[in-house]
């Protein structure tokens, strides 16, 4: 019996030292498990540093990109503003000074959004309303202005800006440079593929030839001109030209040249409104006169 007693205790004594075995062997896991965590923790958080070294600076750029970002949208707002504003007068007498005024704030303030696009294109506004009111050399400085703008945008369509550079220069006189300019818009409306004002580029040219009396250059410009008249304005174009065609033949004692010249293009494009019947009826009592 107490063989038996003892047999049972010694069973129960070695059934509980595997028991604290196993219970030491888990607690001795647990701390190297949570050191394993709080390893890989560290690794991800010295990661993170690596790729974003200044959370709180990057947060900062982005704050400060989203407050220029509305700055400039107010600016453009702001600058769209002063220019209906100014639209609303005329682009003649003693509104145009306030229209200047107006269009003055919209570049500004252009300027300030960054949108130079519309910086230059605003200061072109204002050359042709300083052109229309006789400041020529003011003129041709913010037309130079203008193209500074348009080329540090690589804007590349700017043959408006050379022609109006060429009026302005034809009206001061210096015909070299207005010739210079004014094939350099016919040029760049070529190379662009923009050519809705290439009929009056080359009419424009006419004139210039006609001022340099260089007669077949200037009906050879009338030609062109003809050749790329818009449907949309095609009856202007076309009796602006006429007009030029007449007085340079005239010039030339060919009165005869004249007449067939005006029956030709009144038939391709009849007279409609009235000032183009008033036009075709001036230039044939100019022709008959000068045949007498």
């Amino acid at each position: 019996m107490n063989s038996y007693f003892s047999t049972i205790c010694l069973f129960l004594a070695g059934m509980l030292s595997i028991f604290l075995i196993q219970v030491n062997f888990f607690i001795l896991l647990k701390p190297v498990a949570s050191s394993q965590t709080l390893t890989a923790s560290l690794r991800r958080s010295h990661a993170q540093r690596k790729t974003d070294p200044h959370p709180v600076q990057k947060h900062s750029l982005r704050s400060e990109n989203q407050v220029r970002k509305l700055e400039q949208f107010n600016a453009n707002q702001t600058a769209e503003a002063f220019q209906k504003k100014g639209n609303i007068y005329a682009n003649s007498g003693v509104e145009l000074n306030s229209k200047i005024k107006y269009y003055r704030q919209a570049f500004v303030f252009y300027r300030k959004a960054g949108n130079t696009e519309k910086q230059a294109s605003t200061l072109q506004a204002i050359a042709a309303m300083h052109h229309q009111q006789g400041n020529h050399k003011l003129a041709i400085a913010e037309l130079e202005h203008t193209l500074t703008l348009f080329r540090s945008i690589h804007h590349s369509s700017v043959h408006p800006t050379y022609a109006l550079l060429s009026g302005v220069y034809r009206t001061l006189g210096n015909y070299p440079e207005a010739l210079r300019y004014g094939l350099a818009a016919l040029e760049n409306s070529l190379q662009t593929k923009d050519t809705t004002r290439l009929s009056f580029y080359y009419i424009q040219l006419g004139y210039l030839y006609h001022d340099l009396k260089q007669p077949d250059e200037a009906l050879q410009s009338c030609e062109k001109a003809l050749l790329h008249v818009q449907k949309s304005n095609r009856e202007s174009d076309v009796f602006n030209t006429l007009s030029l065609a007449v007085n340079v033949l005239l010039e030339e004692q060919k009165s005869k040249d004249a007449l067939l010249y005006i029956e030709k293009i009144t038939k391709d494009t009849p007279p409609a409104s009235l000032k183009s019947v008033a036009m075709v009826t001036l230039f044939k009592a100019q022709c008959y006169s000068a045949l007498k």
